[in-house]
């Protein structure tokens, strides 16, 4: 880091000892590791968070610089376009080593080289239905509102938010005495950062006794229902939370994946999980209305017949007529 600075800056960089604040409150203490550094005259005090949340950062930071009374400086690992546009918003002063300086009391260099943060993190399964539900439904949630509607403590929803927001997928917005997070990103962007953290709901797949009437499909049989691909009978298959499923012997039954959430929070009501808002529904590229739109006129001179076991609309010849 100092080297990073002095190289990039041309600045005089010293580090100076410190010591702690009596007052320093133990959250603070153990949240960081610090670093005192002189910076062309000018002492900054470098906290490196364990853990890093937009949403508490800048109250943090102020209180270290209180506490200290010189500049705290963010340092982060890595950082996304996201997270340096909330922090360059709100004036708070940050270091990622080798790509971007943002000190405004002294100088600033940023680059749009973002260092790709490796990580092991993958979501809670509390943590996923979380998203997932926050995704599809596009609801503005208090942690208290939404632990009510899946069954989940407010503790539980209230980490998962926190996670939410560390990894920038989420921000919190404050109304009034209220909290709850929003984003500003696309839904293709939201799931391209969101894909290294997600983890399979099915925890294993039974042979179940009975298919129960509110059951959800899952797997190919739910994109039957949503399409026009096929199905074979072993494609048939069911999700459910293991208190719902009643084993039997394997070629018994029908099978059924067992969740680690309840699938039906995330469900359309139609039968089928839900892939985007519950009030929208799932669309499989066919291509079969852009075809019969472009030979709109033509429809004597073609026919349109769906395969087994895998269903595709294709072009047949009419044998009789010697049309295409």
């Amino acid at each position: 880091m100092t080297e990073y600075i002095k190289n990039t800056l041309g600045a005089d960089v010293s580090e100076e000892k410190f010591d702690f604040p009596q007052s320093m409150p133990m959250y603070l203490k153990n949240g960081y590791s610090y670093r005192m550094l002189e910076i062309n005259g000018i002492i900054c005090l470098m906290a490196e968070p364990v853990s890093f949340s937009l949403a508490s950062c800048k109250k943090q930071l102020n209180k270290l610089t209180a506490l200290f009374g010189c500049h705290a400086v963010l340092c982060l690992k890595s950082i996304t376009p996201y997270q340096r546009k909330r922090l360059t918003e709100e004036h708070i002063p940050f270091v990622v080593e080798g790509t971007q300086i943002y000190l405004p009391f002294l100088a600033i260099c940023l680059s749009e080289k973002y260092k790709r943060e490796i990580t092991t993190e993958k979501f809670s399964p509390s943590s996923q239905l979380v998203f997932l539900y926050l995704f599809y439904r596009k609801e503005k949630l208090t942690a208290t509102e939404l632990s009510k509607k899946i069954g989940y403590t407010a503790m539980s929803v209230s980490r998962a938010y926190a996670q939410l927001t560390s990894w920038g997928l989420y921000h919190y917005r404050v109304s009034g005495r209220n909290k709850y997070p929003e984003t500003d990103l696309s839904d293709g962007d939201m799931l391209r950062m969101a894909e290294k953290y997600m983890i399979s709901p099915v925890t294993a797949v039974y042979n179940c006794k009975d298919a129960a009437s509110d059951r959800l499909r899952a797997g190919v049989y739910a994109l039957e229902g949503k399409s026009m691909i096929g199905i074979s009978e072993s494609d048939i298959c069911f999700a459910d939370i293991r208190k719902n499923i009643s084993i039997c012997n394997e070629g018994e039954g029908v099978r059924v994946e067992c969740w680690c959430y309840d699938p039906k929070l995330l469900s359309d009501r139609k039968g089928t999980v839900s892939g985007r808002r519950s009030e929208e529904k799932i669309r499989m590229v066919t291509g079969i209305e852009k075809f019969k739109e472009h030979f709109s006129g033509f429809e004597g001179m073609y026919s349109l017949f769906r395969s087994k076991p895998k269903h595709g609309w294709i072009l047949k010849r009419e044998r009789k007529t010697g049309k295409a």
